[in-house]
């Protein structure tokens, strides 16, 4: 998906902002799993910045957002101690041993090579400190209500989203210990009527990926279903975060 492409990255920000509750919830998270940091924080794959600015306030300290389109970054939405870098997870614009904690939100499948990202951010953070993933996974997808109605976009995310044993591995393997996983159920529309506008604009890549015909059909479906909904009853959604330590290096 060309995140650079007119109009992608505003699309992006509107339909793809949390709810104040949603923050709150995924600021208790990241501070209970990684309670402190003394060296920079990064945003890795930052988009837009929805996270960047939390974590900056989280912890106090330097936070990077890195990001590989640039019109994402123009539409970027932080301040104080934030810092924004175009540039990709495969070769972070970082030196060795600089951080504390890196944050990687809803990019896991966009990465071009897994092995090299992973390897760069074990170069980026001290021994012992933490990669924090924040993903969709094989396993979450039933759990998303749109799907249903774009069977197209489920077997596109069933190809290219990972297991949670995969990400796991590969993070073992890249010299990462696996120190929690769990699926937090976040809110992600009030409720059905702002949900089918997410849907609508289309700003997921699974729904960006598949034809056109495909997507006004599934949205037409999809329409009369939110339309049936209790218009009281938000939608909620599940999300994988699995934390990563960095082992000692050898010499």
């Amino acid at each position: 998906m060309d995140y650079d492409a007119v109009g992608t990255a505003a699309t992006y920000k509107r339909a793809r902002r949390l709810h104040a509750d949603t923050v709150a919830l995924w600021r208790g998270i990241i501070r209970r799993v990684v309670p402190d940091c003394t060296h920079a924080v990064l945003d890795v794959g930052c988009g837009t910045g929805r996270f960047t600015r939390v974590l900056a306030e989280l912890y106090g300290v330097t936070t990077i957002g890195i990001e590989p389109a640039r019109s994402m970054l123009g539409q970027r939405d932080a301040a104080g101690r934030v810092h924004f870098v175009a540039g990709s997870g495969e070769a972070l614009p970082l030196r060795t041993d600089c951080a504390d904690l890196a944050f990687l939100s809803m990019v896991y499948h966009h990465f071009r090579s897994v092995p090299a990202v992973l390897a760069e951010l074990r170069r980026v953070l001290r021994p012992g400190r933490c990669a924090l993933l924040r993903t969709t996974t094989r396993e979450t997808l039933d759990g998303l209500e749109f799907l249903r109605f774009f069977p197209e976009s489920r077997q596109l995310d069933m190809e290219r989203m990972p297991a949670r044993a995969a990400v796991v591995r590969a993070f073992a393997e890249a010299g990462f210990t696996c120190a929690a996983q769990e699926t937090i159920r976040q809110k992600l529309a009030a409720d059905h009527d702002e949900y089918f506008e997410k849907i609508r604009l289309r700003s997921l890549s699974s729904l960006q990926l598949i034809a056109g015909a495909a997507f006004e059909r599934g949205l037409r479906e999809f329409e009369r279903y939110c339309r049936a909904a209790d218009p009281d009853e938000p939608v909620y959604e599940p999300v994988d975060l699995l934390v990563f330590q960095a082992s000692e290096r050898g010499p």
